[in-house]
């Protein structure tokens, strides 16, 4: 009878989410993602053109065309919403709801055939992301999460997840991106965080900061990451209780510029995560 009643109240929250606002943006943000799966899976391991933009970072048809589909559905669906994506820009208003979209988080990934690779959505209101959505289509798995005063709930395909709330990193699982890419001093300085953590894999980007939320890691960090591939996260490792914040502990927002990140399934490891990284 208790486990009966469990899943009644939760389905009535269930409801009642769906039934408010932000419970339709959570929708939403799911329909966004089916859209964006269709329009990469489709050029997936497919020979799909490769092209370089202006930093040498690599581009696709799948990238753009994802993007654009993105573009439109939102367009229809919230035209006085803005919109900024990593293909095709757009604007950063200080006020307001702004969609932000990474179609492939990890184009490199997507090009060697690899089933890691992420589209990535947020929805930022008055400069603060409550919306985050991670999708991986080649695996099936998606994360989306709440992180704003009418709700604070993360989900895993469906599922409502939450962080392993682990405090000691030398026992901690962490991912992090490759080493040896960034200068110097960055490198260093995550080397040094590698080898203070328990077990380390590399690799994994977006998808990593997905696992945190879900409890399968301890601790994420990246040493350098634009606005539309960290304010997805954002939302999503709060949800599930974790802590994320940049590297010198600060909350990153709408900004042209890049940064690190490292989140953490509980405020003493984060704690821990900042001072190790400040040396």
């Amino acid at each position: 009878m208790r486990r009966f009643v469990a899943r009644k109240s939760f389905l009535a929250g269930f409801y009642n989410i769906a039934m408010s606002e932000i419970g339709e943006y959570l929708g939403f943000a799911g329909r966004l993602a089916d859209i964006a799966r269709s329009a990469t899976f489709r050029h997936f391991r497919r020979g799909a053109a490769v092209l370089s933009k202006g930093d040498d970072s690599p581009v696709t048809v799948a990238d753009r065309e994802c993007e654009e589909k993105m573009r439109e559905c939102i367009a229809a669906e919230y035209p006085g919403h803005a919109v900024y994506g990593e293909e095709f820009g757009g604007e950063m208003p200080s006020a307001g709801y702004v969609w932000v979209l990474d179609p492939i988080d990890g184009t490199r990934s997507f090009i060697s055939g690899s089933r890691q690779y992420c589209t990535l959505a947020a929805l930022v209101r008055d400069g603060a992301p409550i919306l985050g959505m991670i999708d991986m289509p080649a695996l099936n798995e998606r994360w989306l999460g709440c992180d704003s005063p009418e709700l604070r709930r993360a989900f895993f395909n469906g599922i409502p997840c939450g962080v392993s709330g682990r405090e000691d990193l030398s026992r901690a699982v962490m991912a992090t991106t490759t080493l040896g890419v960034a200068d110097d001093s960055r490198d260093v300085a995550l080397r040094r965080l590698c080898g203070a953590a328990g077990h380390v894999r590399l690799g994994g980007d977006a998808s990593a900061f997905g696992g945190l939320a879900s409890g399968f890691l301890d601790a994420a960090a990246d040493y350098e990451m634009a606005c539309y591939d960290y304010l997805p996260l954002l939302p999503v490792v709060r949800a599930a209780g974790g802590a994320v914040s940049d590297w010198e502990g600060k909350t990153p927002g709408l900004s042209e510029g890049k940064t690190g990140i490292i989140a953490a399934s509980s405020e003493k490891l984060h704690g821990r995560m900042l001072e190790i990284l400040a040396g």
